[in-house]
């Protein structure tokens, strides 16, 4: 495990020491860790220390003072070179809470740096790597499928077809289904859905979202996207772009029903089928914009195909799931592995060839994709680090398996309890199938298997690149409820076999957690009620008002969606005017107390998501209330609205114009990328921030007190270290004076004041270097009885 060991000693001269080693550290890029007071990143005490890692050791140390209190650890991977930084392009607290001096005295604080040094290399060095990776992998394929072909002799293979089941699966079907449609699109989408629909429609055309990074780095393939960009055409409205995953559902029942009549008449069949409709995971995301239905109900095609011996359909199910979500190669996996056990163990070459010939074809597509794939699968892992302080602390594997288990089996997790009984009945019906056909069987067991060790999968990866938090991802074992509900479906039936009344009581208890919990989802809001607190923002605001979301940055984007009316300008939510509302603040590579504590807003509302699946917090809320204690103490409460899963808040800022003015004078540092929030609405991306100091154009609006005076004072100092000429710098609409110095220059002018707002436009001459354009902007009120200077 690649950690962070953090030991904080007391040095003989009273001062702190904070010694630490990056475990794994691969030197690629410097490393910094910056000790902080404040999240506040313009508090005039940070920071506290700064420590650059050692290249071939990963040591650092900082010493600290010996007054220090509790303080904030933040780590910058320094791509750019630019030395310690509070604002970089890969900037991240180490903890979103802060650490108190007694609590680590002497204890080793872990922190996983994942794979992020590499991530970058492997995304930068071009398509070279993840080419010859590719290149590798498909000789290595195909090099074994046609030696493999070679020894395979040419059997006819007739498909069998299963008894049929006429009318009733249609019920079944419908019966589960139709309860999907009701209020499907009164809630405003959550954060996954809009996390599909931002990919879909953020690239500029349909082509370019093949190919689209942002979407690469989430691991998401480009075919839903593209079914939302298409349904987005007709209507952004919720209820359409969830009607495919209904869709999706109804055909899930009718597919798990084919697959029981190929393995055990219509009896468990029907039961499968129902069992499916019902599971709470299908449920959910039946009536989501997001494609785990749609990869469900492929995962059950792939099933029948593989039972029926249709290798062509089994191909392209299985090209269609990859691109889908890549689960769904896990899910092929297995079918590999059932079909190579099949023939190990009956020499069949009727089925072993085709079969072999279908993987082949459906590898073509995978491995081509595979060039872009592998290119951005570690910078995916390293996305999932730089958010990874927003999940969930660890609760252990055998908890975190136990949850997401206890609901793919069926069970509502406030009864988890009852899972071993639900698996023994699973367990039960693999056993039975096993004497009926073996290589079936062997397939459900293999299924049954990876609930647990795909699960273990997934927390190991996030133990991995996400520093001991997780995510509770219920979503990706949709691959598995055909054969859950297949072999729960069967155990029943065995029950019933041997004792009719206990059959019956197991298939009602094999009911009554699906129903219960599937009812609990339909007639209780499932997502944040975003479009109430947006209508309450939209009612209440003023002009001069600003907005945020907690607990991270993707909330700001969906919410922005809802405060736009679906129609956002920019779907990844750049901070931007609209109607005299700014927002949404954004606190990427910044913090939500630096922008709130120096913009010259007067109020700010701030949407607190409390987003739940399953009754499991999809984040831990623990930073949100850290936040919002911190805005309490600092601006004025004005106004709570508690919502479904969601809390709005207001708060008013006290006194902005007069708490950027000292002594009547305003000054305003562009040399200072921390000062620029306060005064830069149009530039306040963080990212886009530090460009302030080196644009040729700068806008700046700037707050007056009260009462308003007729005229104020205008200053510029530029330091260049040389001198400048006049034209170096020009305020469009003011005339300046001009003074020349040593190293740099000075102008001079007064601005009329025609409201509580000042807009100035700064022009530098684009020929100036970097270095040249170190400037200061100062408004004084004027004295009394005293005037501008004239210009000259």
């Amino acid at each position: 495990m690649t950690a962070c060991l953090v030991l904080l000693e007391t040095a003989a001269a009273g001062d702190v020491v904070l010694r630490g080693r990056l475990d794994g550290y691969r030197g690629l890029y410097p490393f910094h860790v910056i000790v902080l007071a404040s999240r506040d990143l313009a508090d005039p005490r940070n920071p506290i220390a700064t420590a650059t890692a050692e290249p071939a050791t990963g040591l650092f140390e900082a010493r600290l003072p010996d007054d220090v209190g509790a303080f904030y650890l933040m780590g910058v991977l320094d791509r750019e070179r630019f030395g310690p930084s509070v604002i970089a392009s890969q900037s991240f607290f180490l903890r979103n809470l802060p650490y108190r001096p007694q609590d680590v005295a002497g204890v080793r604080l872990l922190f996983d740096l994942g794979d992020m040094e590499l991530a970058h290399e492997v995304r930068e060095r071009g398509l070279g790597v993840s080419l010859g990776l590719a290149l590798g992998l498909a000789l290595l394929v195909f090099g074994a499928g046609a030696l493999l072909l070679r020894r395979l002799p040419r059997v006819p293979l007739r498909p069998t077809r299963p008894p049929d089941d006429r009318w009733l699966p249609h019920v079944l079907a419908a019966a589960t289904t139709l309860p999907l449609l009701a209020k499907l699109g009164s809630e405003a989408p959550g954060l996954l859905e809009f996390t599909y629909l931002q990919e879909a429609l953020r690239p500029v055309s349909a082509l370019a979202l093949l190919t689209d990074p942002i979407s690469a780095e989430l691991s998401h393939p480009p075919l839903w996207p593209l079914v939302l960009r298409l349904l987005a055409s007709v209507t952004r409205d919720e209820w359409l772009l969830r009607l495919p995953s209904v869709a999706c559902h109804y055909l899930l029942v009718l597919a798990v029903c084919r697959a029981g009549r190929c393995v055990d008449g219509v009896g468990p069949a029907r039961m499968a089928g129902l069992l499916a409709g019902l599971s709470p995971i299908m449920v959910y995301y039946g009536r989501d914009a997001t494609p785990y239905a749609l990869l469900a109900l492929l995962a059950a095609l792939s099933f029948v195909a593989w039972l029926e011996g249709r290798f062509a359909w089994l191909a392209l199910a299985q090209v269609v799931g990859f691109f889908v979500h890549y689960t769904s190669a896990v899910f092929g996996l297995t079918l590999v592995v059932a079909e190579v056990i099949r023939w190990r163990r009956t020499h069949d070459a009727s089925r072993a060839r085709p079969a072999l010939i279908a993987g082949l074809v459906a590898s073509v597509l995978p491995l081509v994709w595979a060039v872009h794939f592998i290119r951005t699968f570690l910078a995916s892992g390293m996305s999932t680090r730089l958010m990874s302080a927003d999940y969930l602390p660890d609760p252990g594997f055998f908890d975190y398996v136990a949850r997401i288990a206890a609901v793919t089996f069926g069970l509502p997790p406030d009864v988890a309890w009852a899972a071993p009984a639900i698996v023994a009945i699973a367990l039960r019906g693999a056993l039975a199938l096993g004497r009926r056909d073996r290589h079936v069987a062997a397939l459900v067991w293999l299924h049954l298997a990876m609930v647990v060790g795909y699960v273990l999968f997934v927390h190991v990866m996030y133990l991995r690149f996400a520093g001991g938090r997780v995510y509770f991802a219920y979503r990706w074992t949709t691959v598995f409820v055909p054969a859950i509900a297949l072999a729960l479906a069967l155990g029943a039936a065995v029950v019933a076999e041997r004792r009719r009344w206990l059959g019956l009581m197991a298939a009602l208890g094999l009911l009554l957690g699906p129903i219960a919990l599937a009812g609990r989802i339909l007639g209780t809001p499932q997502r944040p009620d975003q479009w109430a607190a947006a209508a309450r923002l939209d009612a209440e605001r003023r002009p001069g008002d600003a907005f945020a979301a907690l607990p991270a940055l993707y909330y700001a984007q969906t919410f922005n969606y809802a405060v736009q009316a679906r129609e956002p300008a920019d779907l990844l939510a750049f901070p931007t005017w609209r109607d005299g509302l700014y927002g949404p603040l954004h606190p990427r590579n910044a913090t939500l107390e630096t922008l709130a504590g120096h913009l010259a807003f007067e109020r700010l509302w701030v949407a607190e998501f409390r987003e739940e699946m399953f009754g499991t917090d999809e984040f831990d809320t623990s930073m949100s209330q850290h936040q919002l204690d911190w805005l309490a103490s600092h601006l004025v409460f004005d106004g709570r609205w508690d919502y479904a899963y969601l809390r709005l808040y207001r708060f008013v800022v006290p006194a902005a114009p007069e708490r950027a003015w000292r002594d009547g004078v305003l000054r305003v540092d562009l040399s200072e990328p921390l000062r620029h929030y306060r005064f830069f609405p149009d530039h306040l991306h963080p990212q886009q921030t530090g460009l302030v100091q080196s644009e040729d154009v700068v806008r700046l609006r700037l707050p007056i007190v009260e009462p308003l005076p007729p005229r104020v004072l205008v200053e510029v100092q530029m330091a260049a270290g040389g001198p400048l000429s006049a034209s170096a710098l020009t305020i469009p609409g003011v005339p300046l004076t001009f003074e020349a110095r040593f190293a740099g220059a000075v102008w001079s002018g007064s601005v009329p004041v025609t409201g509580p707002r000042l807009d100035l436009t700064l022009q530098r001459d684009p020929r100036l270097e970097s270095n040249q354009r170190r400037t200061v902007l100062t408004l004084r009120l004027p004295e009394a009885g005293t005037s501008p200077p004239a210009p000259r």
